[in-house]
């Protein structure tokens, strides 16, 4: 049905398809034309949506802060993978949500530092726990971010570099 095509643009827009190349698939596939300016369109409504999230005011305080990388192909000019940093927190009554993400060539101390700033600037002030992988550099960030917060290292990262550093 022709109420599927906003999905299926943005589908084909992640795939590093241009706006005219998406006209036509759209185009042979529900014998229905979208100009490419329409187009252009849904994806700037969906930039639209992740510029407000980015932008949307946060609680002053969580119970805990999980801070993350996975590693994702994406294609730009080639395929290649890239990070995708993502902050999760848990509020006072327990419920989770997705606080910020990013993504970069690699995962960094500055990057989260980055994202730690654009938390506090949108209201964040206190939580009481901060875990994360070891990523070099990290734990420094978050005491200067987060000087109250406890530090700790995620378990599944702790056993996965335990696993490394014991014969099978």
């Amino acid at each position: 049905t022709t109420k599927n095509i906003p999905n299926l643009v943005l589908k084909l827009y992640k795939s590093g398809m241009t706006d005219y190349e998406i006209q036509e698939i759209i185009e042979s596939l529900y014998s229905h034309k979208y100009s490419t300016s329409t187009i252009s369109k849904i994806v700037d409504a969906v930039q639209a949506d992740v510029d407000n999230f980015k932008k949307k005011p946060l609680k002053s305080d969580y119970f805990a802060i999980f801070m993350d990388s996975t590693y994702v192909p994406l294609r730009r000019d080639t395929v290649e993978k890239e990070a995708i940093n993502i902050i999760m927190g848990i509020d006072m009554d327990g419920f989770p949500e997705v606080l910020a993400f990013s993504i970069t060539p690699t995962e960094s101390a500055s990057e989260w530092d980055a994202l730690l700033e654009s938390l506090m600037e949108r209201g964040l002030k206190n939580t009481r726990i901060v875990v994360s992988d070891g990523c070099t550099g990290l734990k420094d960030t978050i005491k200067k971010r987060l000087p109250a917060a406890l530090y700790q290292r995620c378990f599944v990262h702790l056993i996965r570099h335990l696993d490394s550093k014991v014969r099978s």
